[in-house]
């Protein structure tokens, strides 16, 4: 559990890019992610209505996983956010979202 928090830790300050950035400009590669988890993805999608997340990395280890990945205004943009979702396994097996944590790419 506290591999997979640090590791967490890590992955979203390297993908926490700032305008101007030569991390901003780079293009993140996307992961295809497992059935259950692409489904945890694309409700995900459904409820922000512009069905445009995309992946960065994942990993589960038991009942815990994550999913890291950034978002845009419109399909097809580049990333002006990322998130995080923490992920449960509930009783019947099926991947729920714990916590979604968010922010834009952008200083305030």
């Amino acid at each position: 559990m506290r591999t997979l928090i640090l590791l967490l830790s890590v992955l979203v300050v390297v993908t926490g890019a700032f305008p101007g950035s030569p991390a901003e400009q780079l293009q993140q590669p996307t992961v295809t992610l497992p059935a259950p988890l692409a489904r945890v993805l694309a409700d995900y999608e459904v409820a922000w209505q512009n069905k445009d997340a995309t992946a960065l990395a994942f990993a589960t280890e038991d009942s815990l996983g994550y999913i890291i990945g950034g978002f845009a205004r419109q399909r097809g943009q580049p990333d002006t956010g990322k998130f995080t979702l923490t992920l449960r396994k509930g009783p019947e097996g099926r991947w729920l979202i714990m916590s979604d944590m968010d922010n834009g790419n952008t200083r305030p």
